[in-house]
C-alpha cells in the first residue's frame, strides 16, 4: 500500500450488494515518470493505447482490457525459445521451411509463431513466457477472476491446456489466496474426540473408520478399509473394493473388528455420503 498523490486524478470504482458496500479508489497516472517497468504493459480498449500503470478516464472501460506484445522484454530470444519449446518447435521449424501456413501455424512480420484459432490468428507462447504472460493479464490487472483473466489471455495468445493453467495460476495466486473471500460455506465446528471421558480410556472403546481408494489392483482388491483405536493407536487394515457401500463397510467391521472381541462404544467417520 502507497499514500495516494492527490495532484493527480481519482477514479472510483463502486459496487453494492444487499448485504454489503464496496469502493475502491484507483490513482490515474498522467506521465510517465510515475510508472515502474512492471507497470509498462499495454492496453488495448477499444482500439486505444494505455499503460496499464495509468488508465485515461477519458477512455471507455467498458470493454475488457486487451495486453499485447509491447508488455514483453525487447530482448526476448523468440527464435531460440520456440526451437527449445517441446510444444511449437517442431511447427516453428516447418513455419519457416515453408512460406504459407503450414497446420495452422504461420511466421508473423513480427517473428514470432503464430496459430490460426476460431477466433483468428494468435501468438503461440512458449512455455518459458506463459508465467511472465500470466503475470502481466493477472497480476498487473489488479488480480481478477478466471472469466477475465482467460478471455482476455485467448484474445492474443495460444498454447496448450490454457484455461488450465490459467485457472491453476489464478488459483495458487498468494495475494488472491489471502485477498479474496470465500465464496464456499463456512466450515462447521470441529468436534474434539473426548479422550477425558471413562468410556474412551480402554482399547477400542473409540474407534475411527477411513477408507484409502484408487489403490492398483492386488489379489482383487483395489481399496484399504482403515480402522483406528483412538486409545492405544493400534489400527487394523481390511482390504476392500473402492465401489464399497454402506453394508459392505459394515459386514467387514463386524468381522474384522467385532469378531476379534471389540464391541467400540463410539465410531468416529468423515461426511461420506454413503454413510449420510
Amino acid at each position: 500500500m502507497a499514500h495516494p498523490l492527490y495532484d493527480q486524478p481519482f477514479i472510483l470504482y463502486t459496487d453494492a450488494s444487499a448485504d454489503a458496500f464496496a469502493a475502491v479508489l484507483t490513482q490515474v497516472w498522467q506521465h510517465e515518470d510515475y510508472l515502474t517497468d512492471q507497470d509498462k504493459w499495454r492496453a488495448t480498449p477499444d482500439g486505444d493505447k494505455l499503460r496499464l500503470g495509468g488508465l485515461n478516464p477519458t477512455n471507455s472501460f467498458a470493454s475488457p482490457l486487451t495486453i499485447t506484445l509491447e508488455g514483453i522484454d525487447d530482448d526476448f530470444d523468440w527464435d531460440t525459445a520456440y526451437r527449445k519449446d517441446p510444444t511449437f518447435r517442431t511447427a516453428y521449424l516447418n513455419a519457416l521451411k515453408y512460406d504459407d501456413a503450414t497446420d495452422n501455424f504461420r511466421i508473423g512480420e513480427d517473428g514470432t509463431l503464430r496459430y490460426l484459432t476460431t477466433e483468428g490468428w494468435r501468438t503461440c507462447v512458449p512455455d518459458t513466457l506463459i508465467p511472465t504472460i500470466l503475470h502481466g493479464s493477472h497480476d498487473v490487472l489488479g488480480h481478477q477472476g478466471y472469466e477475465k483473466t482467460y478471455t482476455r489471455v485467448r484474445s492474443v495468445f495460444y498454447w496448450p491446456r490454457m484455461s488450465a493453467i490459467v485457472e491453476d495460476y489464478i488459483k495458487r495466486c498468494p495475494k488472491c489466496i489471502v485477498n479474496k473471500t470465500a465464496k464456499s460455506k463456512p466450515p462447521g465446528n470441529l468436534l474434539p474426540i473426548d479422550v477425558d471421558d471413562v468410556q474412551s480410556m480402554a482399547a477400542f472403546e473409540t474407534v475411527g473408520i477411513d477408507f484409502i481408494v484408487g489403490l492398483p489392483f492386488s489379489d482383487g482388491f483395489d481399496a484399504i478399509m482403515v480402522v483406528i483405536d483412538k486409545f492405544t493407536r493400534t489400527g487394523i487394515f481390511i482390504p476392500t473394493n473402492s465401489n464399497y457401500t454402506s453394508e459392505s463397510a459394515a459386514e467387514l467391521f463386524l468381522q474384522h473388528v467385532v469378531r476379534q472381541g471389540f464391541l467400540p462404544s463410539k465410531v468416529i467417520s468423515d461426511r461420506d455420503p454413503k454413510f449420510m
